[in-house]
């Protein structure tokens, strides 16, 4: 953590009494993601100014803090599951024999990634029963050297999957995906999203009938072409039924066990869940989702320790798209009054003065997050990931939850979204003392659309359309929503209220163009 001392009060007697986010507060104040249109991953800025004198409304800073993200904007989708080799597959054979894939047997075109196995390669389907070890066979052949044995590959739970291979023509059959690397089409995709170079925006699946690994779609193509990228499938999520829902690698705390159930309301297991990992404290492994409810996952075994006390429990692995451990994801910029009992050196509180700092945080996935008085994770809730700050003198935390839509969890936003929630930012302790004389507190936040881990995935890695950290959900349609940021809404405390903390965006309908609408305002 750097620090700068930038200037004293311009006047002992006259503090900055005001509070917001937006630049009728402050000049340079804000709520918004640039740029505003959607698809885009976007990057967010929050940047608020608020009282810490006695005088006007009173000291209004606080150390526990939720900025309820634009319900439009999606953060990193998908979890996966990690599968061991244990046998050899020589290259260019389409086969990888794994130890384990107990509950997974049922999985169907899920995009691969690992040692020898090609971009956009997808598990067609799997074979020998999975009970537990099985056969996994692929939409294409392995590049050399092939897989060795303890390879490991990671198997997305998802259908969502892309090909560069596709023939695109106006009349039926419209989209034909040929071996190598087809595209494997079901029944099961009729109604999907298809997108690539010669298909307009909201482009579906009308028909799977016709010549083998071909489709009809509506509208039709507006062009022919060959050797086309073609995804097919969009980034779902928990707003969408439990069927068609793709849920993410998370880590929910309200759970209770049976041996062989775990029960939550937080996590809202989902269909996409079956035959993903299960960890948490007296799980053992293996231990894989075989079934589920809402609220009851039924586990492949009984690898659970039974309790009624609530714990912690995460579902899947990182996806091959998540950020990593090493990516700074969003960087904290604070002006305030320094006390010099936490740092050394820094001017008495009599005079005034304001320090500057910055620090970045970094990106824990679900299952490696840290805890402590200043990086605990709400309870009730369920997150698919942890920002960590680690300065010189101490390590908080915040968490990005996911928030159901239509259940009430979130009084302000009642769709399905995100909020980036601090639990115990340590202000308090650095802080001067509130006097009639005390400046203000800036803050600034800002949070990347994509890390540099995601940036540098090969194309075709992974599944389509999810390198990203926060981004706008896609839409020919256009939305108005809002975000706010508020002063610990779930518990006591002085609540920010008002029109200065809180934003609305619009993004218009048609063909995303360039705009900066949802900024300062």
């Amino acid at each position: 953590m750097g620090m700068l001392v930038v200037a004293p009060s311009a006047s002992a007697n006259t503090p900055n009494l005001s509070n917001g986010c937006k630049a009728s507060t402050t000049p340079g104040a804000e709520m918004g993601h640039y740029p505003a249109w959607p698809g885009s991953q976007s990057y967010m800025r929050v940047a608020c100014i608020f009282n810490h004198s006695t005088g006007g409304t009173g000291d209004s800073v606080s150390n526990t803090f939720t900025i309820h993200d634009f319900s439009n904007v999606v953060y990193h989708n998908g979890a996966a599951r990690t599968m061991t080799a244990n046998a050899p597959s020589l290259a260019g054979t389409s086969t990888i024999s794994v130890a384990d894939c107990t509950s997974a047997g049922a999985w169907i075109n899920r995009t691969i990634s690992g040692p020898g196995v090609a971009a956009r390669t997808t598990v067609m389907s799997i074979s020998g029963g999975c009970a537990p070890s099985g056969t996994l066979n692929l939409n294409k052949g392995l590049a050399a050297p092939g897989v060795a044995i303890n390879d490991t590959f990671l198997v997305e739970n998802s259908s969502v999957r892309s090909t560069g291979n596709a023939t695109v023509q106006t009349v039926s059959p419209m989209v034909c995906s040929l071996s190598p690397g087809n595209l494997n089409f079901q029944a099961s995709d009729l109604g999907l999203s298809i997108d690539g170079t010669d298909l307009s925006p909201g482009t579906v699946i009308s028909s799977v009938a016709g010549a083998p690994n071909c489709v009809d779609t509506n509208p039709p193509p507006n062009a022919a072409g060959v050797n086309r990228v073609i995804n097919v499938g969009t980034t779902l999520d928990g707003s969408l039924s439990a069927t068609a829902a793709v849920t993410t690698t998370r880590t929910f705390n309200d759970a209770t066990s049976t041996a062989n159930t775990i029960t939550s309301t937080a996590a809202r297991f989902f269909v996409t869940d079956i035959g993903l990992k299960v960890a948490g404290a007296g799980i053992t492994q293996p231990c894989y989702i075989a079934s589920r409810t809402n609220t009851v996952a039924t586990l492949s075994s009984n690898c659970a320790t039974p309790t009624a006390t609530a714990f912690a429990v995460t579902i899947g692995d990182p996806s091959r798209t998540a950020p990593t451990a090493t990516d700074t994801v969003l960087n904290q910029g604070v002006q305030l009054p320094l006390s010099p009992t936490l740092v050394a050196g820094s001017q008495p509180c009599t005079a005034d003065n304001s320090s500057g700092f910055g620090i970045e945080g970094t990106w824990l996935n679900p299952g490696s997050f840290i805890g402590g008085a200043f990086a605990t994770q709400p309870p009730g809730t369920k997150a698919i990931g942890e920002i960590l700050f680690t300065t010189s003198v101490i390590t908080y935390g915040a968490y990005v939850l996911e928030i159901p839509g239509g259940l009430g969890i979130d009084p302000l936003i009642t769709a399905y979204h995100f909020n980036i929630v601090f639990p115990s930012v340590p202000t308090g302790l650095a802080l001067c003392p509130s006097t009639a004389t005390s400046p203000g507190l800036g803050l600034s936040i800002g949070l990347n659309g994509t890390a540099v881990s995601q940036a540098a995935i090969p194309s075709g890695i992974g599944r389509p359309s999810t390198a990203q950290l926060r981004s706008t959900r896609a839409s020919t349609t256009g939305s108005t929503t809002t975000d706010f940021i508020t002063d610990d809404v779930n518990g006591s405390g002085t609540k920010w209220t008002g029109t200065e903390f809180k934003r609305d965006c619009l993004i218009p309908a048609g063909t995303p163009d360039i705009n900066f609408v949802c900024g300062d305002g």
